[in-house]
């Protein structure tokens, strides 16, 4: 799950910025446009994996055997779920997952993005302190 979760993440925030790149400076509003942009992506793929899990750890189980009475495997979930409450099923959840994630990543790539333009101005610096926070922003 987390794999899949950080794939996602990683993977579309940089695609969607190197898109906004073509439109604007690197700044940190584009940071936080790619990593909402990206939260979103990484909520879609995310949501159903989520949903599916908590459907199998939430379902009894019988005493004698201890498998599950309702589902045999992930598989077996989502086959039983689609066909009796339809594919939407699946993003139960998907607004509370989105008000979670979003944040998240926002802010984490906003600083990640002000760090890097951090670090990359003081190695092409001359030693001067006395650049300005604009810089950076």
């Amino acid at each position: 799950r987390n794999a899949i979760g950080s794939a996602a993440n990683l993977s579309t925030f940089s695609a969607f910025k190197a898109y906004f790149l073509n439109f604007r400076e690197d700044s940190v509003l584009v940071d936080v446009a790619a990593g909402l942009a990206s939260g979103f992506v990484t909520t879609c793929v995310m949501c159903p994996l989520d949903m599916i899990k908590t459907r199998l750890q939430n379902q009894p189980v019988d005493e004698l055997t201890g498998k599950g009475r309702l589902y045999r495997h992930g598989g077996d979930a989502v086959a039983k779920i689609v066909k009796s409450e339809g594919t939407f099923a699946l993003y139960k959840g998907f607004s509370s997952l989105f008000v979670r994630t979003g944040p998240h990543y926002v802010l984490t790539f906003a600083i990640y993005g002000l760090l890097k333009r951090w670090a990359s101005s003081k190695d092409n610096s001359d030693g001067d302190v006395g650049t300005t926070v604009n810089h950076y922003y």
